[in-house]
């Protein structure tokens, strides 16, 4: 079996039961498809925190590939929102995983955080902020092919985040969405135009 099976990490005000769900609905006839939870989230144990979603993301990964038998050829990571930086995060730990797609990314949590308080200091920003999350120092270094997909009136993610990604990756497609927010992007009428292209980009290439 040489199909794609998409492995997928949610947004912050989300769990696997919501889009989670309706991705795996839409993906059963063509594509595997592994939703991830993060800790303390939806049914989880644990507490949310950088170090524990980066461990629970690799650890997902691992059971895909030792218990589940699935070739890391065949996984895509799909990342969305905060969910982007547990799959930077696995991508940067494993090479060998050949695809990855994120929607809404940020360059940083500090970063997102001067945009919405642009009156405070930068050092007392990055010293209240616990988990950094700094997908723009990982994205240089990152060897799969990636799509970078992001809503231009994104309320929360400023649009130029995901631009600034795409640029970082080495080998990215950035994929604007008109008009789409932060949290419509799999909404009417975005969700065609970004469901389409997603899955057009994680299929294998021709034999």
């Amino acid at each position: 079996d040489r199909s794609p099976v998409l492995v997928y990490w949610h947004g912050n005000a989300d769990q696997i039961g919501w889009s989670g769900s309706w991705l795996g609905r839409r993906l059963s006839s063509s594509h595997g498809f592994l939703a991830v939870e993060f800790p303390g989230y939806g049914l989880a144990a644990g507490a949310p925190s950088q170090a524990s979603i980066f461990a629970s993301a690799k650890r997902a990964v691992s059971y895909a590939i030792d218990d589940l038998g699935i070739h890391q050829s065949r996984l895509r990571l799909v990342g969305q929102s905060i969910g982007c930086a547990a799959a930077v995060e696995v991508a940067s730990a494993r090479p060998d995983i050949p695809v990855l797609v994120l929607i809404s990314p940020f360059t940083s949590i500090p970063d997102v955080a001067r945009t919405l308080f642009p009156f405070l200091p930068t050092p007392l920003l990055d010293a209240l902020v616990r988990d950094p999350f700094r997908n723009r120092d990982a994205a240089p270094r990152l060897a799969a092919r990636a799509l970078v997909v992001h809503g231009t009136r994104d309320e929360i993610v400023p649009f130029h985040h995901g631009r600034t990604i795409a640029d970082l990756l080495p080998n990215a497609t950035f994929l604007p969405v008109q008009g789409a927010g932060h949290n419509d992007l799999f909404s009417p009428p975005h969700d065609t135009l970004v469901l389409a292209t997603i899955l057009r980009f994680c299929q294998p290439p021709a034999p």
